[in-house]
């Protein structure tokens, strides 16, 4: 037997072993997660009474609406758990990660250097130090899964194909620290060619050396410039996670410079309450439901808020004033972290007689449109009718 082929009955025996390691671990998971994670979930259910009668306050005034999955059952439970095993793994990741920063805060020059090789491995699609296993959901390794394209043109104001069809200027979260990744982008492209639209990709200066308000005020400028490419009512703007409250303090910004503002904002997953109120912030922590953590979040927090107030309605959006703003879409989950923010923006939003729809899914999925599924692609045409609607 020739030396190469000597090689594959060993590649072979380490997938088996790989293949062995991941379902025992999920196996251990599930016997952890029935055993604690499932009466602590269900002892924090009973806490939460005060979400849980907003949400169906809003349900009563049609402005919230549970979104039913689209995937088969039996594929649904096995993902459900897949998503929790791996939020467990991102979240012990992530925390191992801020634990490294906290300890190099004395050496600023070695900080700098660990949170620039982040920033590098983020932006050139090396995230799977966070995201493990989520390359793919089990859906997609059954039926229904919806593939992801490897095209990545760039998303800006130089590569807009028609100048008839609607923009879509759309601001990606990361902690106000990281930039976007490739797979952000691909996501942005998904979105835009289900809404119909020319995606432009946010672009900010990062914290903490650039901190609160400037992310802001670089992406109301760059709305500004895109005022020359289409009028106002042919715009729209999108965002999740951390970018929402980026996105959502640019729009008070534009208001307040007497600026027209977009047709319509979408949101996936907002986080707009820096000041982490909400009970799901601490609901989610406890149960680790979630990736994310209540540490996780007010590290990323304070590196952008830096020494302002952290309920500033610009940099906490659900503070804000939504007297004037255009009609507003938001997604998110009800195991989310931030689940609690998109309420109240949906709250606050009514409130100020603004056009506002919550759509929210019962996933474990930390922003589930990220990943190609089929309720991820249900997602973006619930979108797509939303921006038919604002640029009708």
């Amino acid at each position: 037997m020739t030396p190469e082929y000597k090689v594959i009955p060993q590649i072979i025996a380490n997938i088996v072993v790989f293949v062995r390691l991941f379902f025992f671990a999920e196996i251990c998971y599930t016997v952890w997660y029935v055993l604690w994670v499932g009466p602590m979930e269900s002892a924090i259910s009973r806490i939460n009474v005060s979400a849980t009668h907003q949400v169906s306050w809003l349900e009563a005034e049609n402005i919230a609406k549970k979104i039913t999955s689209k995937t088969n059952h039996y594929i649904r439970k096995i993902d459900h758990v897949q998503a929790k095993f791996e939020n467990f793994l991102i979240e012990r990741i992530v925390v191992g990660r801020l634990k490294k920063a906290v300890n190099l805060f004395d050496d600023e020059h070695a900080a700098y250097n660990y949170l620039q090789g982040l920033r590098r491995d983020f932006s050139l699609g090396r995230k799977g130090k966070f995201n493990l296993l989520s390359v793919s959901s089990v859906e997609n390794f059954f039926d229904g899964g919806v593939g992801e394209t490897d095209d990545l043109h760039d998303c800006d104001e130089g590569n807009l194909e028609s100048h008839s069809k609607p923009l879509l200027l759309y601001v990606a979260g990361g902690g106000f620290i990281l930039p976007p990744s490739p797979k952000q982008a691909r996501m942005v492209k998904r979105l835009a060619q289900a809404c119909g639209c020319n995606a432009v990709l946010g672009t900010h200066r990062l914290a903490p050396e650039n901190p609160f308000p400037i992310p802001c005020e670089d992406i109301a400028d760059q709305y500004e410039n895109l005022l020359n490419l289409a009028p106002h009512r042919r715009i729209l703007v999108a965002a999740d996670t951390a970018g929402a409250s980026i996105l959502l303090g640019a729009l008070q910004i534009l208001r307040d410079r007497k600026k027209p503002l977009p047709a319509g904002v979408l949101l996936f997953s907002p986080w707009c309450d820096l000041s982490l109120s909400g009970w799901s912030y601490v609901t989610r922590s406890i149960s680790s439901v979630s990736p994310f953590r209540m540490e996780s979040a007010a590290f990323c927090a304070r590196l952008y808020l830096k020494d302002e107030l952290a309920t500033h309605p610009v940099a906490s959006p659900v503070y804000a004033d939504f007297d004037g703003f255009p009609k507003l879409c938001i997604h998110t989950s009800k195991h989310d972290i931030h689940f609690d923010d998109a309420v109240k923006l949906a709250e606050n939003a009514h409130k100020a007689r603004v056009h506002v729809k919550m759509n929210y899914w019962d996933t474990p999925r930390h922003h589930l449109e990220r990943l190609p599924s089929k309720d991820a692609k249900n997602s973006f045409a619930i979108a797509a009718k939303f921006v038919e609607q604002c640029v009708a």
